[in-house]
C-alpha cells in the first residue's frame, strides 16, 4: 500500500468519537416524539430519516443513507425536510456504498450543512475499497473527504470493530427543566470485522453489502435498529444488548434471503411488538414474502414501500420517546401495510 493510500485512510480514522456529544433543554421530557420516515423508490433507492421533536420542533435530525432521481429533479428527503422546516441535519450514517444507498449525499448536505458541522459516519471499508466501489459512491466519499476532514475539521467517522463489541456513541443527552433529569440518545453501531473488511480490499469483486454497518438508537433505554444492507456475516456477531427493548426494525438488505439470522435473535430476545419496515430492491424482486412472514412472530406490524405508480414510498412512524410507544403510522405513495393484513 502506498504512502498516499495510508495517509487518506488516516484521515478518515483520526477522528475522535467523545466529540460529538450535543446538549439540548425541553421544558417536560412529556414534549418529547421520535419520527421516523422511511422512503423507498419504484425500482432502487432508500433512505431513512429521523426526527427528534421538542413540542413539534425538531431538535435533532439524522439521516441514513441517501438515494434522488436528479434526472427527474426527485429526491423525497429533501421534499420532507423541507415539509417539517429542518434546516439544517445533525448526523449522517452512510451504512454501504452501493449507489441505491448513495446516490444524492452531496446535494443534500450540501443543502442542509452548508456549514459542515454534521457529524458523518460510514463503514471503514469504503476507504479501504475506494477504488473499487462503484462511480457515485466513490464520487461521495471523496466529498465527504474534501468537505468533513480538512483543516481544523475532523468530522468523518470510520466504523468497525475487531471482535462482537458495539461501538457506542452518545449524540445527545436532553435534560429535563422542571427536574434536571437527563435523557441521552446513543447511537449503537454493530460493523462487520476489521480483518473482514481488510481482505475486501485484495478481491476482484469487492461486495459492498459485506462493508454495510448497522446501528441502534438507543434513546431512554429503548432500542430503534437500523440496519442497512448487513447480511448474515455481520449479524453472527450482533451483540444482544442492541435488541434489549426493541421498537423498530429496518429490515436489513430488503427483506432477502441473505439476512434471516436477526429474525432468530429477535425470537430469542422473547421480542413481540417491534414495528418492522422495509423497501423493495425491484432487480432482485425484493423483499421475500417468505422472509416477511417469519418476522410476524416478533413483530406488531409490517410495512413496505413498493413498486408502484408513485414516485416513491414513505412509512412514517411516531413514537413516544419516554415509554417507546406508537402515537401514530402514516403511509405515504407506494407504501403499504403488509401485516397485519387488513
Amino acid at each position: 500500500m502506498s504512502l498516499q493510500r495510508l495517509e487518506n485512510l488516516h484521515q478518515v480514522y483520526i477522528q475522535p468519537l467523545n466529540k460529538m456529544k450535543r446538549s439540548l433543554v425541553v421544558r417536560d421530557f412529556t414534549e418529547l416524539s421520535l419520527r421516523i420516515y422511511t422512503i423507498g423508490y419504484p425500482q432502487v433507492g432508500e433512505c431513512l430519516l429521523c426526527v427528534l421533536f421538542g413540542a413539534k420542533i425538531p431538535l435533532f435530525t439524522f439521516v441514513v443513507d441517501s438515494y434522488s432521481l436528479s434526472g427527474q429533479g426527485l429526491h423525497a428527503l429533501c421534499d420532507i425536510l423541507d415539509t417539517i422546516k429542518v434546516r439544517v441535519i445533525d448526523v449522517l450514517v452512510w451504512t454501504h456504498p452501493h449507489d441505491d444507498h448513495s446516490v444524492g449525499i452531496e446535494d443534500l448536505l450540501d443543502r442542509y450543512d452548508p456549514q459542515r458541522k454534521a457529524k458523518i459516519f460510514i463503514s471503514d471499508g469504503i476507504a479501504q475499497n475506494k477504488e473499487s466501489i462503484g462511480q457515485n459512491a466513490r464520487a461521495a466519499y471523496e466529498y465527504l473527504v474534501s468537505h468533513y476532514n480538512r483543516g481544523q475539521r475532523y468530522n468523518l467517522n470510520g466504523i468497525s470493530v475487531t471482535s462482537g463489541e458495539v461501538r457506542n456513541i452518545t449524540a445527545v443527552d436532553i435534560k429535563e427543566g422542571r427536574s434536571g433529569n437527563i435523557l441521552t440518545c446513543d447511537f449503537q453501531f454493530v460493523a462487520p470485522l476489521n480483518p473482514r473488511v481488510i481482505r475486501q480490499e485484495f478481491n476482484i469483486n469487492v461486495d459492498p453489502n459485506a462493508m454495510s454497518i448497522m446501528f441502534a438508537l438507543s434513546l431512554n433505554r429503548i432500542n430503534y435498529l437500523f440496519c442497512g444492507d448487513t447480511e448474515d456475516t455481520t449479524l453472527n456477531q450482533i451483540n444482544y444488548e442492541v435488541l434489549k427493548n426493541a421498537r423498530f426494525v429496518k429490515i436489513p438488505h430488503h427483506g432477502s434471503n441473505n439476512c434471516v439470522r436477526l429474525i432468530d435473535y429477535l425470537e430469542d430476545s422473547m421480542i413481540k411488538d417491534v414495528v418492522a419496515v422495509t423497501t423493495v430492491f425491484t432487480p432482485k424482486e425484493l423483499p421475500r414474502q417468505e422472509v416477511l412472514k417469519k418476522y410476524e412472530k416478533s413483530c406488531a406490524a409490517i410495512y413496505s414501500t413498493e413498486s408502484g405508480d408513485e414516485k416513491y414510498g414513505c412509512v412514517q412512524i411516531d413514537f413516544d420517546v419516554t415509554q417507546g410507544d406508537i402515537l401514530g403510522v402514516d403511509l405515504y405513495g407506494n407504501a403499504i401495510q403488509v401485516y397485519p393484513a387488513d
